[in-house]
This record gives structure tokens, C-alpha cells and sequence, in this order.
């Protein structure tokens, strides 16, 4: 980062080193893991680009504020926002740390499951002086397994393990060893509630017809909904701000006072954006490409990288036709989501391709 074709050290570990690597971001990396200091990678990469890529190792962190201003300039996103993206996420990091990190998931289904204890006994057995850094992390994607803990050693190539549910013995193994973790689960696992009476969300799984409003009202459907018309607005806004209640993106932004902001704007009227299930929406772009007959799959290339939207490391596979990204998706086969992505997973690329 801060010279000119020589990449930059992604900001955050786990699987986005391999798209990190894939896109040529990495200081002492080409695509592929090609090492940049070979000649011949380079003069591969550098007709491809079209442009001369220096024969030196780039920027890593801990080098990289002092080229803030230069990457800020190229990306047209001013430096303190820059500096807060990396210093808000805590996948995130601006300091030195230890090849081996063990994050420590201590969000809400994980902290219900004992993460506190299980964040003290790991520090216990991984403290300081054992190469291991203990973090503790927001949301893993892994709420249905509490308490979870995901491993991720630097290295060619990266290695990752996840240990849920985590006991103090199962984290440290994962950590001293990534590759005797035992393997992931099927997905099918992650609902063993269905038809289970005790749980309180999912409770009606498997019980209530779903094409049947009358079924849902007669096992309690809409009690909250006629208990809000109840309360008033700004009585639904206190409760939901007195809660706690955080959303569940990255961000974790205060759900309460992001409702308290948009009923206080002046303007009328406000309008309710409901989304739809994972992977239902199409694409603006593909919709106005086959209005005129102009979209052509045969004309388009793929490349498969990491989202860099959040921890979880979902592969994205960028469609491009005419030198655009025209559409996101995901491989069916990807054992972290299944063909399946978020919405900024499936949108987010139209910030990244934007030229104005």
C-alpha cells in the first residue's frame, strides 16, 4: 500500500487472506500466492494490468498510515474514514500481533452460552508468552452451535478451525494445531429445533401451516404486533431502546436509536424497506442489460474471491461483462453459504465498481 501496483496487507484475517491473495493485495503476493519477487509472475501480472509492478515487497500494517493519504487519494474516501473501518471492526487490526489468532465469539447467543468462562479459561491456557492471540469477537455465524471460537493461522496457505460448541480444551487444540480440528458439521444441523415446542422464535416451526394466516393467529401469531399498535410509536421506540437491541450486521448499530433517528426526520412519509429472503432478489443490472438484449452470459468472466463485508468469509464469484461487474453470486458447493449471500454480499459491489 502507498506504492504504486505493490498491494496492501488485508486489514483482517481469516478467509479473506485468499481473496486477499486472489485480487493481488497482498505486500508479497500475486494472485495465486505467486511470490512478487519473481520475475516472471510479475511480467505476467504486469502485461495483464498494464502497468509495472515494483520488484519489492509492499506495505504491511503496521507500515501502512504513513500511505493512508496516498490510498485515500486513489480511492477518493477521506483518511479518518479509513482509519475508523480499521479501527472499529474487531476482525480488524492496527497493531502487531501473533501469527495464530483465537477469536472468541461474545455476542449475545455465545455470552447466553458462557463465553465469558470460556474467554477466561482460553486466556488461562493461551495467555501471553504462547504465540496465541485470545480476542474476543462479535458474531462468528455460528449461534445455533454457542459458544463458538474460530482459529486462524498466517501462513501459504492460511489455516482456519472452528471449534463450536467450544470448550476451553477443543479452542486450545484448534489453536496449537488449525488442522486437527475435527470437521464442520452438516448444514442440516444448524436447525435441529424444528417441531421442538421449547424454543420461543422458532417454536412454530413445523407445526403452523405456512400458507395459513388463521393457523399462525391460532398459535399466538401477531400478539406482539396488536401489543405495539397498543403502545403507540414512541412507546414501541423506548422499548426497543431500553432492550438493547442490536442490529445484526458488522456494526452492531443500536436498533432503537436508528428508529428514533427516522421518526424525528421532518419528512413524510417514511417508508418501511422490507427485504426478501436470502438470495430472492435480482439484479438491477441484469434486468437493465436484458430489457434492450444487450445481456450476454456467454461474453461474461468469473472470478471467485472473499466477501470483505464481514467476518464470516463467504466466496463471491464476480460476473464481468463489458469491463463492469454485473452480477454476485456464490458457489452452490461453498460450505459457508451454500450458493446463498447477504445482500451487501450480492450489492456491495456496485459501491466498488462506482465511477463517479
Amino acid at each position: 500500500m502507498g506504492r504504486y501496483a505493490s498491494g496492501l496487507q488485508p486489514l483482517r484475517g481469516q478467509n479473506n487472506v485468499q481473496g486477499g491473495g486472489d485480487m493481488g493485495a497482498i505486500p508479497n503476493r500475486l494472485p495465486g500466492f505467486q511470490d512478487i519477487l519473481d520475475p516472471g509472475a510479475r511480467l505476467k501480472f504486469e502485461s495483464a494490468w498494464d502497468t509495472v509492478i515494483e520488484s519489492h515487497y509492499g506495505l504491511n500494517l503496521t507500515e501502512m498510515f504513513g500511505a493512508l493519504d496516498c490510498l485515500c487519494r486513489r480511492l477518493t474516501v477521506p483518511p479518518a474514514e479509513a482509519y475508523g473501518v480499521a479501527t472499529f471492526y474487531a476482525m480488524f487490526s492496527v497493531r502487531p500481533r501473533p501469527a495464530t489468532v483465537l477469536q472468541v465469539c461474545t455476542d449475545l447467543a455465545c455470552t447466553a452460552a458462557g463465553a465469558s468462562d470460556l474467554c477466561a479459561g482460553i486466556e488461562a491456557r493461551a495467555g501471553l508468552g504462547s504465540g496465541v492471540s485470545v480476542e474476543r469477537s462479535p458474531c462468528l455465524g455460528l449461534c445455533e452451535r454457542a459458544p463458538a471460537a474460530l482459529t486462524v493461522r498466517a501462513g501459504d496457505p492460511v489455516r482456519t478451525a472452528v471449534s463450536a460448541p467450544a470448550t476451553v480444551e477443543a479452542a486450545v487444540l484448534a489453536a496449537s494445531a488449525p488442522d486437527s480440528a475435527p470437521e464442520e458439521p452438516p448444514a442440516v444441523t444448524a436447525v435441529p429445533q424444528a417441531g421442538d415446542p421449547s424454543p420461543t422464535l422458532l417454536g412454530r416451526v413445523g407445526v403452523v401451516d405456512p400458507s395459513s394466516l388463521d393457523d399462525y393467529r391460532a398459535h399466538g401469531g401477531y400478539t406482539a404486533l396488536r401489543r405495539a399498535f397498543a403502545l403507540g410509536p414512541a412507546a414501541v421506540i423506548r422499548e426497543v431502546t431500553d432492550s438493547g437491541l442490536l442490529g445484526r450486521g458488522g456494526a452492531a448499530f443500536p436498533t432503537g436509536r436508528k428508529w428514533r433517528a427516522t421518526a424525528s426526520q421532518p419528512d413524510r412519509p417514511h417508508y418501511l424497506v422490507c427485504l426478501c429472503p436470502t438470495g430472492a432478489l435480482s439484479f438491477k443490472s441484469e434486468f437493465d442489460r436484458r430489457a434492450p438484449g444487450t445481456w450476454d452470459e456467454s461474453a461474461q468472466t468469473q472470478t471467485t474471491t472473499v466477501c470483505a463485508c464481514c467476518g464470516v468469509g463467504c466466496n463471491l464469484t464476480l460476473h464481468v461483462q463489458d469491463n463492469e461487474i454485473v452480477k454476485v453470486t456464490s458457489p452452490h458447493d461453498n460450505p459457508v453459504t451454500h450458493g446463498k449471500l447477504c445482500i451487501k454480499g450480492r450489492f456491495g459491489y456496485q459501491h466498488i465498481q462506482n465511477r463517479g
